[in-house]
């Protein structure tokens, strides 16, 4: 099932604080939601908060979707933000109710 952007061709849609490993592919016009982690071939929408290695997707709960925030705010150098993090929840929260891609 897709959505008619009225595009003719559309790249994926990639939500905030998304890691994408190295080498993931991920096929055009693809979503991937808010907070989630990809690894590999991703054929499909990813729900928000979902850890995925191609195909295969599992939500995370939000203790780790703010860990992995943390670690990528250390690695960056940019420091962890509690406000951020705050704002991660909030968002966690409210994605708990959007219906599956």
């Amino acid at each position: 099932m897709g959505i008619d952007t009225g595009m003719i061709k559309l790249g994926s849609i990639i939500g905030d604080w998304v890691k994408v490993g190295i080498n993931t592919s991920i096929m055009s016009g693809k979503y991937i939601g808010q907070g989630s982690s990809v690894i590999g071939l991703i054929r499909r929408d990813v729900p928000p908060f979902s850890m995925c290695i191609n195909d295969n997707c599992k939500t995370l709960i939000i203790e780790k979707a703010v860990e992995i925030y943390r670690r990528f705010a250390e690695l960056k150098r940019t420091g962890f933000n509690e406000d951020e993090a705050a704002l991660i929840k909030a968002v966690y929260e409210v994605s708990l109710h959007e219906p599956p891609p």
